[in-house]
């Protein structure tokens, strides 16, 4: 699993993709440290460094707009897991931010199972970074945090 989508996104749809990462990130109220890290590293990658400031300042994005501009299929399934891994960054996937994600789901079509499944793939992509750590006991609390 990539940490970024395919680089086939118009600039268009970078934007989109980017604030609908803002409003994951702003659904608990603040955008936190991590969070801005992961989406700037996202919008600097894909969009070439536009600014990223006008896209922190844009309001939230409609769950509608993103349907329009991800579709479905591959570009649709890499923005709900680029919005889980989001949710993760800070540690704790709140429940404000899950309505967020699953909003964003259900406008694309995709199913709530199909989310499941996308959310466990992204706990083991977080865990497998973590393999190469000696602590076995901190590996553990990581996997029973992610509920894997």
């Amino acid at each position: 699993m990539s940490l970024h989508p395919d680089s086939n996104l118009t600039e268009a749809q970078a934007e989109i993709f980017a604030r609908g990462l803002y409003t994951v990130a702003r659904a608990e109220g603040t955008v936190k440290p991590e969070e801005a890290g992961l989406i700037k590293s996202f919008y600097g990658e894909v969009a070439g460094g536009h600014s990223l400031a006008a896209l922190a300042q844009a309001p939230d994005v409609s769950p509608e707009t993103v349907a329009t501009a991800m579709g479905k299929g591959e570009t649709a399934t890499s923005f709900l897991k680029t919005c889980l891994l989001l949710c993760y960054a800070d540690g704790t996937y709140h429940p404000k931010e899950r309505a967020v994600v699953d909003s964003f789901a259900k406008a694309m079509g995709v199913a709530p199972a199909e989310v499941d499944k996308l959310e466990h793939s992204v706990k083991e992509y977080l865990l497998a970074s973590l393999s190469k750590l000696h602590n076995v006991e901190a590996k553990t609390a990581v996997a029973k945090k992610l509920k894997i």
